[in-house]
């Protein structure tokens, strides 16, 4: 990521932020002058493979805090075609909150959401099983759509 206070005519020499491994970044700045990026890491390796969803915010350019949203396992479900968790996230700013979606594996563990999550749809976080309608009948895991609200 890189800075312009020109409209774009110049840009900064060297990147404010590098983050390797990421896709579906989506940038926004409020009405305090804090930008917010939200993004998508793949990290670790064969089995370990997770998809974390960061937003993270400045004020400087410099010093960046990290809110980890979601860390998801990136094997499961198995990849039917590309792209595996869509090609698609959005964050927004109101005032001085900003207010996001993305999308990621819907397993019901909180280890999966440190920030917490609510599901709108029948989950047993306790033995980590999404469940049908009739909230008995296990259904497997699938990708979902996830909407987070960071405060200031």
């Amino acid at each position: 990521m890189r800075r312009s206070t020109d409209g774009g005519a110049n840009w900064s020499p060297t990147d404010l932020l590098t983050v390797p491994n990421a896709t579906n970044a989506a940038l926004a700045i409020n009405s305090g002058g804090t930008v917010g990026l939200l993004y998508q890491q793949l990290t670790g390796a064969g089995n370990n493979l997770r998809w974390v969803t960061h937003f993270r915010r400045t004020s400087d350019g410099t010093v960046w805090s990290d809110l980890i949203l979601a860390t998801t396992p990136a094997n499961t479900p198995a990849k039917m075609f590309d792209p595996y968790i869509g090609d698609y996230d959005h964050v927004v700013a109101v005032g001085t909150d900003f207010y996001g979606i993305f999308s990621a594996n819907n397993t019901p563990s909180l280890a999966n959401f440190p920030q917490g999550v609510t599901f709108q749809r029948n989950a047993n976080f306790n033995t980590q099983t999404l469940l049908a309608l009739d909230n008995t009948t296990p259904v497997a895991a699938s990708i979902d759509p996830f909407f987070f609200k960071v405060s200031g």
